[in-house]
């Protein structure tokens, strides 16, 4: 079998190059908005609740998910895909209590609270653990698509880890939170189209879509509930409270996902941004899980 070779074509790197540059100019666009710190970190109340949904999807949405997930159907099952509707009982939870609490404060950050309801030290030691947090996820989140990019292009993982991150902080430094989330917004556009895309093409190159379904149910690969009590395997009761657990946390703690709570004009607005979140994670997940 002749070994596989990177080989990207002038069309794929048009794309590439033009899409890191739409991103560069959407910071630059927004740059020229920015009057107040309140335009710059909460985009001055500015942006439509369709939009703050897609954002907060994205920001929720990550290579993790993005590589990791059809790895983890193909590896074991589709039982996992059964924590992406623990959203449905969470969203509720977090705009009935939390949603409101945030808006009446009128806070940039989610740990200005604990300044407030404790003291400085409180605060400083909320926000360093999350940025701590973050620098260990964003670590990982870079490296998986430099490794996907190093693998289908040929370029150095180092240099496509560098590209991103440079990008990724200019585009943001210039055009603020806005630019942050309506690049968000282009983002999951082309993720989605790809997934799309993707399952088409893979249809059409097998040509025989029931095979591929015929072959994933012989070997299992498409069980979703398994009933058994366990505190050692994976079972459908130790996912769903996981999942449950692991999807209340960031809504209601991660100053990713409740800044951008705070981009809409009203509350309502906010309500619908992250029940549109929550919609939209169901049919999302199901299209990377069948990739």
């Amino acid at each position: 079998v002749k070994p596989y070779e990177a080989s990207f074509g002038w069309v794929n790197y048009v794309t590439l190059i033009g899409y890191l540059l739409l991103m560069v100019l959407m910071g630059w666009y927004f740059s020229r908005r920015n009057k107040t710190t309140d335009d710059f970190f909460l985009a001055g109340g500015r942006i439509p609740w369709w939009a703050a949904g897609l954002s907060i999807y994205a920001t929720m949405l990550s290579a993790i998910t993005y590589l990791s997930q059809p790895a983890l159907a193909y590896s074991f099952d589709w039982q996992a895909y059964l924590g992406y509707f623990t959203i449905l009982i969470v969203v509720p939870v977090v705009i009935t209590f939390y949603l409101p609490f945030y808006r009446k404060l009128n806070v940039t950050t989610a740990y200005e609270y604990l300044e407030k309801r404790f003291n400085i030290t409180v605060r400083m030691f909320g926000s360093t653990s999350f940025v701590l947090f973050q620098l260990v996820r964003m670590g990982i989140v870079v490296y998986l698509p430099a490794l996907a990019l190093s693998t289908v292009v040929g370029i150095d993982i180092y240099l496509a880890i560098t590209v991103m991150g440079i990008l990724a902080i200019l585009y943001t430094y210039m055009g603020g939170m806005e630019a942050v989330i309506w690049t968000d917004v282009v983002q999951v556009i082309v993720l989605m189209a790809g997934l799309i895309i993707g399952l088409i093409y893979i249809a059409m190159e097998i040509g025989d879509v029931g095979y591929i379904f015929e072959t994933a149910y012989a070997d299992s690969k498409l069980q979703m509930v398994d009933l058994r009590f366990s505190f050692t395997e994976v079972v459908t009761w130790s996912l769903f409270l996981g999942s449950f657990a692991l999807t209340l946390v960031p809504y209601t703690t991660d100053q990713a996902v409740v800044q951008r709570y705070m981009t809409t004009a009203s509350e309502k607005d906010a309500r619908k941004s992250i029940w549109l979140n929550g919609i939209i994670a169901i049919p999302a997940g199901l299209l990377i899980f069948a990739m």
